[in-house]
């Protein structure tokens, strides 16, 4: 058993596991993509995964931290995401304190602490 899905993916990877839970974007890299058969575990046994971006106040003052923030939501990033299997959720505007955010990965707020 592997203590993590990194590890459970190089037990899969060196044939040390003849099964193997990863995380499907995992099966998408070089290293797995071409690694015996996968299943995709139905996603109606298992709540909803979701992930967000915050920009803090600080943050806001970073450029690099700006310039990263808007990447994500770029259809550059958006390509990325797609080829790893990671699904885009409706769309939603968001405002908080004046602050609207912009379209959401999973949900994708910016936010000024």
């Amino acid at each position: 058993m592997g203590e993590n899905i990194s590890q459970t993916a190089q037990f899969v990877q060196s044939g040390n596991a003849d099964v193997g839970f990863v995380a499907l974007s995992l099966l998408y890299t070089p290293a797995l993509r071409n690694v015996g058969h996968y299943v995709q575990v139905d996603p109606k046994l298992y709540p909803l995964l979701q992930q967000a971006l915050a920009l803090t106040k600080t943050g806001a003052g970073n450029p690099a931290a700006k310039d990263y923030f808007h990447f994500l939501t770029s259809s550059d990033a958006r390509a990325i995401f797609d080829r790893y299997g990671f699904e885009l959720p409706p769309l939603a505007v968001i405002v908080l304190d004046d602050v609207v955010a912009v379209e959401p990965i999973a949900v994708l707020i910016e936010i000024v602490l």
